[in-house]
């Protein structure tokens, strides 16, 4: 089972006592978070390839 969570142990502590045994610390994984520059990169292609004319700009992102 795969879950995404923002706020890992809020989320875990809603789950049921016999549920929560099979999401196990050691099976974890944080992602850092993005910088502006990496961000710009990840969301240029998707507004060139997903939206219609020029709704943001470069500028706009940063």
């Amino acid at each position: 089972m795969i879950a995404i969570a923002y706020q890992q142990v809020e989320w875990l502590a809603r789950l049921s006592d016999d549920v929560e045994p099979n999401f196990a610390a050691d099976a974890q994984l944080e992602f850092r978070k993005y910088d502006e520059a990496e961000l710009v990169d990840i969301l240029e292609p998707r507004i060139d390839r997903g939206l219609i004319g020029q709704p943001a700009t470069t500028e706009q992102l940063e």
